[in-house]
């Protein structure tokens, strides 16, 4: 009798722990003025919030002056300062992203890095004229964050 309590106790304990939500951190992407910025984040939280799978961190107001001080060139400096802000926010995951112009055309690139180790998780990008048309791509990305984390397949 012993053996099953004690094995109906560890059956829970994963079970607890298998649902356990993963906390990430979704930050400012690089390289768009503060008004697309702040939709694009807003986009991401929104979306990352609505899975059962995460437990979206909101960003301090410190980001926005930390980003000015950057160099544009310099996007691993952004990532790395990024990955130490989720770091302090005790985040599992940041979410991060720039975008760059290409004449009259943008390409946004948007990626999941887990926190303790720097991997990437996944990453993606799309080509855009306007950024509001950037959203069914923001959703997709979503899906395939939680779809990873997960260990679900994932089919576009």
């Amino acid at each position: 009798m012993k053996k099953y309590i004690i094995l109906l106790f560890i059956l829970s304990a994963l079970s607890l722990f298998a649902n356990e939500k993963k906390s990430v951190l979704v930050m400012p992407l690089k390289g768009l003025v503060e008004t697309d910025s702040k939709s694009v984040t807003e986009m991401l939280t929104s979306m990352l919030s609505s899975k059962k799978i995460f437990k979206v961190i909101s960003v301090s107001t410190e980001i926005n002056s930390i980003e000015k001080g950057l160099s544009k060139e310099n996007y691993n400096e952004y990532e790395n300062i990024m990955i130490d802000i989720a770091k302090k926010n005790n985040a599992d995951y940041v979410v991060v992203g720039s975008v760059n112009k290409f004449g009259s055309n943008s390409q946004l690139h948007i990626k999941m890095i887990k926190v303790d180790n720097k991997e990437v998780i996944y990453g993606d990008f799309t080509e855009f004229f306007y950024i509001d048309s950037t959203q069914k791509f923001i959703s997709n990305i979503c899906e395939r964050f939680a779809a990873i984390l997960e260990n679900k397949e994932f089919i576009y």
